[in-house]
């Protein structure tokens, strides 16, 4: 890659295409009204809505770390890198559940679980893709 590109938003945006292209795909679903969604309910939890929540941060995470392994190092302080990779699933997860709370008109609503799974998704992308050699 060009040395001038490198470290400007061009620069970041042709590196992590992927994640940001899926992060917007993620940003869509999540302010797409639902009114015909199926539920098995068992405590009032949607499994299938849960399960969609673990999905798509596991694919967001596991494109943000394989690429972050790719262009940056994790040999020169590991646990700033990944602190930093977690802070940003966690805004991102934060972020769409706020979305969902503040547009009522949506139908959506914000979740604690659907963020809980967001996490657990997050963390099972990271975990992946970092040890994936």
């Amino acid at each position: 890659m060009n040395q001038m590109l490198k470290n400007t938003l061009p620069g970041i945006i042709i590196k992590f295409w992927k994640p940001i292209l899926f992060g917007i795909f993620i940003l869509v679903l999540c302010l797409v009204p639902s009114t015909s969604l199926q539920k098995i309910d068992f405590l009032k939890i949607s499994f299938q809505d849960l399960l969609a929540h673990l999905s798509l941060f596991f694919i967001f995470s596991f494109l943000l770390t394989w690429d972050f392994k790719k262009y940056k190092s994790f040999n020169n302080n590991k646990s700033q890198q990944v602190l930093f990779l977690f802070l940003i699933c966690l805004l991102f997860a934060a972020s769409t559940e706020m979305l969902q709370y503040t547009f009522p008109s949506l139908n959506r609503s914000a979740n604690v679980i659907d963020f809980m799974f967001d996490l657990t998704g997050a963390l099972a992308g990271f975990f992946t893709a970092y040890f994936i050699r």
